[in-house]
């Protein structure tokens, strides 16, 4: 297991870990966090997730930090079984895209939350 101990691996597994306790303007967990608890494909909840901009921030931000070095760097930890690589950075890219997006922004419901100073 000291493959988990390469820097990019190491900085990977904590964003995912941080991805998943991201809290929208009232502290609650954002959609895309309870998507793992709730045991939903995170895909499904991509647009509930944008109803939050803080969320939504969070949400791109993260994905914007992964690297094809980060992936590559997964393919050599011995409990990951399937191949990670260009397919996986383009799924991020098309979801940073459409989370960006006008539609998605559409979405915000900024009356619904208090926003903390």
């Amino acid at each position: 297991y000291k493959e988990y101990l390469h820097p990019l691996v190491a900085e990977y597994i904590k964003d995912v870990l941080e991805l998943h306790c991201f809290t929208d303007e009232n502290d609650n967990l954002c959609s895309y966090s309870l998507s793992d608890i709730e045991n939903i494909e995170p895909e499904k909840v991509i647009k509930e997730n944008c109803k939050s901009k803080k969320c939504n921030d969070l949400l791109i931000y993260s994905y914007k930090k992964v690297t094809i070095e980060q992936l590559s760097a997964l393919d050599d930890v011995s409990t990951v079984y399937s191949k990670i690589g260009y397919n996986e950075l383009d799924m991020l890219n098309d979801t940073i895209e459409f989370l960006e997006s006008d539609e998605c922004k559409s979405l915000q419901t900024s009356g619904n939350f208090k926003e903390k100073n």
